[in-house]
């Protein structure tokens, strides 16, 4: 009905999409039963590209700096532990940005401890009980201190590269196999709630050639 199309187009203008009401550029095209047809501008494409990529290979590091036994008998003893450091890793992952971040001196920020250049996350008491003490003396040297284990940005780099890389080629795919034009991508999802995500998606969307922005 006309008044169904009127609310469509009324989402629209308060999502972005279109600039007022009349705009042309958004089309609702009513079947002859009345149902609303949705028409795709290319064929879906993905791939396995979750946050959750970066959230292991964290924990790989993380397992690799306090011990690969003692990181195992800590996360089945004490998984409120686990949890934690998880909780806090999650943190630093929504605020990074990709900058230097460098900071003056350490202080806690969101959970997490923040240094110099990057972040710390915590070693909790039950893993640190369970490292040996090569490994102890290791994050004294490296940090200075055993109860936290460091993350650098060019480190922070290295964990979203792979899954960012990732997600933009398929973006590009599309981009380039549909048949109308772009000007809106609408970033969903926890990895959404990234900021260095974004930023990057913006950089490459919005050249000097495209019009197109990542909501």
């Amino acid at each position: 009905s006309e008044a169904s199309k009127a609310k469509m187009r009324q989402a629209a203008v308060r999502a972005g999409l279109i600039t007022n009401l009349e705009d042309d550029k958004l089309s609702i095209i009513l079947s002859r039963g009345g149902e609303l047809v949705l028409a795709e501008a290319t064929h879906a494409v993905g791939e396995m590209v979750g946050a959750t990529i970066i959230d292991t290979a964290f924990m790989d590091i993380y397992k690799r700096e306090v011990g690969e036994q003692a990181f195992n008998a800590w996360k089945h003893d004490h998984p409120r532990e686990y949890q934690l450091v998880c909780d806090k890793f999650e943190a630093v992952k929504r605020i990074f940005t990709g900058g230097s971040e460098r900071m003056s001196g350490r202080l806690w920020r969101n959970g997490t401890l923040e240094w110099e250049e990057g972040w710390g996350i915590v070693v909790p008491p039950g893993l640190l009980s369970m490292m040996s003490g090569n490994d102890k003396i290791a994050l004294e040297v490296e940090l200075g201190s055993s109860h936290n284990i460091r993350l650098s940005t060019l480190t922070m780099k290295s964990l979203f590269a792979p899954l960012v890389d990732s997600i933009i080629d398929l973006v590009k795919r599309q981009l380039t196999d549909s048949n109308a034009a772009i000007n809106k991508a609408f970033l969903v999802g926890g990895f959404a709630d990234s900021k260095y995500f974004v930023k990057r998606m913006r950089q490459v969307l919005s050249t000097d050639d495209s019009a197109l922005d990542a909501v």
